[in-house]
């Protein structure tokens, strides 16, 4: 099974620098990768798997959609071509 989420502060960094970062993980038979999207947000700016409280919140969840659809595209992709 195949599975790909978005995941905010995986290392915990969140408190000590102020900001935690936006990654998409893809789970292949219980092993996990993660991709960085370049997106930092704060604690309380991250909520239900969406940015919130920012002047800029929906250009960001714009920015993590298409990320997402670009990976999760190639993961079906490699998918139907067989290649898991």
């Amino acid at each position: 099974m195949i599975t790909t989420n978005i995941v905010f502060d995986r290392k915990k960094l969140a408190r000590k620098t102020g900001k935690g970062t936006l990654e998409v993980r893809i789970t292949v038979e219980r092993k996990s990768c993660y991709i960085g999207t370049g997106i930092r947000v704060r604690e309380g700016e991250w909520r239900a798997g969406k940015v919130v409280n920012r002047t800029d919140a929906q250009t960001l969840n714009d920015r993590l959609a298409i990320i997402y659809e670009k990976v999760s595209s190639e993961v079906n992709r490699c998918i139907q071509d067989g290649q898991q």
